[in-house]
């Protein structure tokens, strides 16, 4: 039920069910679709798939820091991916 709410975009991240789900919303809104890896979850490179208990016992300085510049192994720093929020701020 469309309250006033008017949609003329779709941005979606370039993950499968990300845009899997945009499409299936946009088959009904028929707007522009973007879609952008700048809209993915922070890359923990190494530890990207690995259960939770493994990332902490192992990796606990990335896990655990309050260095947002500290990169995970083969990954992005949470400074990283706060910029590539701002860019879709100001890109969208």
């Amino acid at each position: 039920v469309n309250k006033g709410l008017v949609i003329n975009k779709i941005l979606s991240s370039d993950i499968t069910r990300a845009k899997e789900t945009a499409r299936i919303i946009n088959s009904k809104l028929n707007v522009p679709l973007e879609i952008t890896k700048l809209l993915n979850e922070q890359d923990k490179g190494i530890i990207n798939g690995i259960p939770l208990q493994m990332a902490e016992e192992y990796y606990s300085e990335f896990i655990n820091t309050e260095d947002i510049y500290k990169r995970f192994p083969e990954g992005e720093s949470l400074s990283d991916f706060i910029i590539e929020y701002f860019t879709i701020i100001m890109i969208f």
